[in-house]
């Protein structure tokens, strides 16, 4: 993925004073990650290194390979299962926090809308998504999403200015896509803002929580499905994780440094007969292989 991209990856400045939003306080998924180290494309173009989940059912994971032509395969899941018919592939990338984004299945063409590829766009990365081809005047196309699990959310339009409000623009975090949302320009005091989010019948509007409750634990709110799940307090204490948390990327970044693997192509005369008009040089990582196996 092109180095400026990354720089130009989704940022999200905090607003006004320091209003507690639910959305901030979201854990990283309870898998197991592995870290695969960064690269520098035959372009130059350079990839840092990422964290992936270890295992993803259904898909094989592709390092990222030269080929004996020159061509360069991008690293990221491979489905095991051939597409439905009328289907493409959107390829996974690495999200400016340092962890992997899945691809998914999307359908060649869809009715009123044009697809979008991720890239980007006044120096915010929009990722990629349908569009209506219809522009409605005065509003902001605010774009959808894949759940987890494959499950694609419908973008929907929304107005650019709310009194009292200053719109989030959604963020990855642990791979996963968190959905924009709008929140209170002021704070209050002991208590957390949960987010709205868009259903079927329009836009459905957060509210103020207590930031504790005793005895209880708070679950934020999430897609499952094409199902919108709200938050709540649940009793008791939260259940143990099976895996623990992933160092930090800065920390694997810096120790990691010496791993980084080079892919260049270089034009050689005498290997002219087993590589025409040029041969292909790799400079694997460093003697400590990879990292976090």
């Amino acid at each position: 993925m092109n180095k400026i991209w990354m720089s130009l990856f989704l940022c999200v400045a905090p607003i006004g004073a320091s209003a507690q939003v639910d959305l901030d306080d979201f854990e990283a998924p309870d898998v197991e990650w592995v870290w695969e180290d960064g690269y520098t494309r035959p372009d130059g173009v350079v990839v840092e290194g990422f964290y992936r989940q270890k295992e993803k059912a259904g898909f094989v994971w592709q390092e990222p390979v030269l080929n004996p032509d020159g061509g360069f395969d991008e690293p990221g899941w491979r489905p095991q299962v051939p597409p439905e018919s009328g289907q493409v592939w959107v390829p996974g990338y690495r999200a400016e926090d340092g962890y992997w984004v899945d691809g998914a299945w999307r359908p060649v063409n869809r009715d009123g809308y044009e697809w979008v590829d991720a890239r980007p766009t006044s120096g915010v990365w929009v990722i990629g998504h349908w569009r209506p081809k219809l522009v409605k005047a005065g509003h902001d196309w605010v774009p959808g999403h894949w759940t987890p699990e494959g499950e694609w959310i419908d973008g929907f339009w929304r107005e650019p200015v709310r009194p009292g409000f200053a719109w989030i623009p959604g963020r990855f975090r642990y791979g996963q896509w968190h959905h924009g949302h709008w929140r209170p320009n002021a704070a209050r005091r002991g208590e957390v803002w949960v987010v709205g989010h868009h259903g079927p019948n329009g836009w459905v509007e957060g509210a103020w929580r207590p930031a504790t409750k005793a005895g209880h634990y708070w679950t934020h709110g999430h897609w499952r499905g094409r199902t919108y799940v709200v938050g709540g307090w649940v009793p008791g204490a939260r259940v143990a994780r099976r895996f623990v948390h992933p160092g930090p990327v800065r920390v694997m970044l810096k120790t990691r440094a010496h791993s980084h693997r080079v892919f260049k192509v270089m034009t050689h005369p005498g290997k002219a007969a087993k590589h025409p008009g040029k041969t292909i040089k790799v400079l694997k990582p460093g003697k400590h292989g990879r990292g976090g196996r």
